[in-house]
């Protein structure tokens, strides 16, 4: 892909062209990464090009499909004019609601027509949409910057071997997951550097401070022919450039540098909530010992022997102390390792005459969880050390090492007539996360008569429940999507009265085909509002909530199990329709799933309706009308369920209605989109591959 400013060398034979020398065409685009609705400029710079002259483009796909439907203009092609050797011109992506799944494009400039040579070629331009491909901006710390995204790019690897010091800020709203190991002790027996891991999710302009082979200690000054061992420095990732504690989000310790003399006594390996303590000496008539590792609450300890020394300290490894003896060959103690808190400093060696005796080695540092940190971990090198990006890192002698791997995140929002994605794995995936709201219920409910105490609009649908987990994929394979709407606010057709609305749809993901349930994650639609009542909730893993019932009798609809569709609202009219299973062929081929919840029943009677019951893994039932005003029944709320190999799951039932309606269950989750699975509101599905 070009960069940046890149020139392309054009022949000066073309229309348009001043001279008969070689020209030269500049473009830039901006912003390369879009969501929905956003608009790019591209402005092109020319050389020797007659004012007046007519540029064309052409867009054309590098990523996943790009049409013209991708566009507001719904055009792939257009025209500007040059004018002072510059020219430019906008396009905006549309805002349809449907997920993008990773697409990019670059736009092509031509001379004379759409079809003729191209004469420059843009930057890619990747359409974010509801897809978060993890793209940001690095600075090495030394005055040189990279665009990167993980869709085109890979995995992002921060090397201590060209820089110790980097920044990354997200370019969009990003999401990926860190690998990081600590450095090993600087020396054959140093100890080994810890390994940590965790996901983070930015915000576009956040920005992480990026940290290697930092705050190691020094080995205690040594004499002769005895060399010395430093400890290794941590690997972590801060919020900020101040460099401290309350800032670290993820860290993996540094090993221990090994005590020298006439022997060698090994650091202590980093990382995990302690550090391991350096190993003692081996020569028991100096009592030099090895230094204490770091936890999460203080520094390791200073080994016996020697003299001078440290402990360590906050992300800092202590100093070794100093060898000691009456001949010139004694060996100071390693060095302790970096970490969330450092290792300490080892035991100074020996020499009496007789012979060099060993000093101990440093201990190893801490590695750091932050709460902030989604999935994290931090324990030894041996649970990392077979990532494919792991290098040698973090073995003795080597260096620190930061890897971001690109977590991609679909979410697939409903409308009111349902919508139906089969999703592909990304290639490289083994792991999904799927968060489920269902649709809530619709409806107003109103009462207007005088004397009954009720006022109009003093009742809504309830809310969709709430199910997610976790599920091993494989790249290339498919997952089946549901995402439930609403319905509308009244009653559609034969049904049709004031206030009384249709039932909420049900989410669902599905591994391995329709037919087989054994991998099913599915939250239940909400009930709908009767003419003077609130809808039932949606369930979570369980029963949905009843409606509740209006002046007229016990007419609002039961909840759905998950083994029976709720009862209907009893009613002096039309009776309401019970709920049923979600997988029977009425709901999924025709009048119901077009309708949300309308697979609960209904209420009926001269206008005084009951609410439609939610979708479910059984659905809600319909409430009841009577033949009087303020009767209409709330419908009852679906049944979900959580099936199979789903692990970190979480349930939540939704809400039944209130006056001035429900909101969905967390919405506080960073993957949550405002506006889904409360009352009056479509479903939600969000997937997230790692």
């Amino acid at each position: 892909m070009p960069v940046l400013g890149t020139q392309s060398s054009i022949a000066a034979s073309g229309y348009g062209f001043l001279g008969s020398d070689t020209r030269t065409v500049e473009s830039s685009i901006a912003p390369r990464n879009l969501i929905e609705g956003t608009q790019i400029t591209v402005t092109v710079t020319t050389d020797g090009i007659l004012d007046g002259t007519t540029l064309y483009y052409t867009i054309r796909g590098t990523l996943g499909t790009i049409t013209a439907a991708d566009f507001s203009d719904n055009s792939l092609t257009g025209t500007f004019t040059v004018n002072s050797d510059s020219g430019s011109f906008t396009k905006t992506v549309a805002s349809d609601g449907v997920i993008e799944e990773g697409e990019g494009f670059v736009i092509d400039i031509r001379l004379n027509s759409h079809t003729a040579s191209v004469i420059e070629t843009t930057d890619s331009v990747y359409i974010q949409g509801s897809t978060s491909t993890g793209v940001g901006n690095v600075d090495d710390g030394q005055g040189g910057s990279t665009f990167h995204d993980f869709g085109g790019d890979g995995n992002l690897v921060f090397d201590a071997d060209t820089s110790t010091s980097y920044t990354y800020t997200a370019a969009t709203n990003v999401k990926f997951k860190a690998y990081i190991w600590g450095q090993g002790g600087q020396g054959s027996r140093g100890g080994q550097g810890g390994y940590s891991y965790g996901s983070f999710n930015l915000s576009q302009g956040d920005a992480l401070h990026i940290r290697l082979n930092y705050g190691a200690g020094s080995a205690g000054p040594s004499s002769g022919w005895v060399g010395r061992e430093n400890g290794g420095g941590l690997a972590g990732i801060f919020s900020s450039s101040t460099i401290n504690q309350s800032n670290a989000r993820l860290i993996a310790g540094g090993g221990g540098g090994g005590g020298l003399g006439h022997g060698h006594s090994p650091g202590g390996p980093g990382g995990g909530p302690s550090g391991s303590a350096g190993t003692n000496s081996s020569d028991t008539q100096i009592g030099s010992t090895g230094g204490g590792g770091g936890t999460q609450s203080s520094g390791g300890s200073l080994g016996n022997g020697g003299s001078g020394g440290s402990s360590g300290s906050a992300l800092q490894g202590g100093t070794g102390r100093t060898g000691s003896g009456s001949h010139p060959n004694y060996g100071g103690g390693g060095g302790g390792g970096g970490g969330y808190y450092g290792g300490g400093g080892g035991g100074g060696g020996n020499d009496d005459g007789s012979g060099t005796r060993n000093a101990s080695g440093g201990g190893g540092g801490s590695g750091y969880v932050h709460s902030s940190v989604s999935n994290g971990f931090t324990g030894g090198f041996a649970s990392g050390q077979n990532h494919p990006d792991r290098g040698n890192s973090g073995e003795a002698g080597q260096n620190s090492r930061i890897v971001f791997e690109g977590i991609f995140a679909f979410d697939y929002r409903g409308t009111a007539n349902n919508e139906t994605y089969s999703v592909n794995v990304p290639a490289n995936s083994t792991s999904m996360t799927a968060k489920v709201w269902g649709a809530g219920g619709a409806g107003v409910g109103e009462c207007p008569a005088s004397g009954t105490g009720l006022d109009g609009g003093n009742f809504s649908g309830g809310s969709g429940g709430h199910v997610e987990g976790t599920i091993p994929v494989t790249g290339g394979s498919t997952v089946t999507v549901w995402v439930g709407g609403s319905g509308t606010g009244t009653m559609s057709g034969s049904m049709a009265s004031s206030g009384a609305g249709d039932g909420g749809g049900f989410s669902a993901v599905i591994l391995n085909g329709f037919d087989n349930n054994a991998d099913l994650l599915l939250a239940g639609g909400g009930g709908g509002a009767g003419q003077a009542s609130n809808g039932g909730y949606g369930g979570g893993n369980g029963p949905g909530g009843g409606g509740s019932g209006g002046l007229g009798g016990p007419n609002s609809g039961g909840g759905g199990s998950q083994s029976n569709g709720g009862g209907a609202g009893s009613s002096s009219g039309n009776p309401a329709n019970p709920g049923s299973y979600f997988s029977t062929g009425n709901y999924f081929n025709g009048y119901y799933r077009r309708n949300g919840g309308d697979s609960g029943g209904h209420g009926t009677y001269q206008g005084k309706r009951g609410g439609g019951g939610g979708a479910g893994y059984y659905g809600g039932g319909g409430g009841g009308g009577y033949d009087s005003n303020c009767t209409g029944g709330g419908g009852g709320g679906g049944s979900g369920i959580i099936s199979g190999n789903w692990t970190n799951t979480v349930s939540q039932n939704g809400q039944t209605g209130q006056a001035g309606g429900r909101s969905a269950r967390d919405t506080g989750d960073p993957d949550y989109v405002p506006g889904y699975g409360g009352s009056n509101q479509n479903g939600l599905v969000v997937l997230i591959f790692e």
